[in-house]
This record gives structure tokens, sequence and C-alpha cells, in this order.
């Protein structure tokens, strides 16, 4: 289920690092995997610490929390950033 839903992500963003870095192909694509994985495990590990110090619900509301932060920033994006 995880690499049905995720793997091509890797690859997407590979393809993605590569097209923006004219130089340094190897050391973007490195640091982008290196940023990706521990993406995965800084969540893991979160994840089990909220688990393990209160219940699942804390888990919904945190992944609210973190959703509405950049749904914001979109959408105040244009107004910032012109």
């Amino acid at each position: 289920l995880w690499g049905v839903s995720f793997g091509a992500l890797v690859t997407i963003f590979q393809a993605a690092v590569t097209k923006q870095v004219d130089t340094g192909k190897d050391v973007a694509t490195s640091l982008q995997s290196s940023t990706f994985n521990f993406g995965i495990v800084f969540g893991s590990a979160l994840g089990g610490l909220i688990i393990d110090n209160s219940s699942v619900f804390y888990i919904i509301f945190g992944t609210m929390a973190l959703l509405v932060v950049p749904i914001l920033f979109s959408f105040s994006r244009r107004a910032i950033f012109t």
C-alpha cells in the first residue's frame, strides 16, 4: 500500500530537482532523497510519540493543523508576493 501510494513521488521529485539544477545534479538529488527520507523518519517518530503519550485522536488534530497552515498560505500567497 505504501509503495503504491507514494512510490511515484520519489521519481517525480527526482525529475523536478534534476530539471531545476544545472550543475551538481548528483548532490541535489541526494539531498532531495535524504530530505524525503528524513521526513518519513520524523513523521513516524512524532506519530509514535503522540500515540504512546496520548491517543490516536490527537493524530487527527495534528494532521488537520498541519493541513490548515499550507492551505491558508496558498490562499494568501498572491497578496504577500505581488
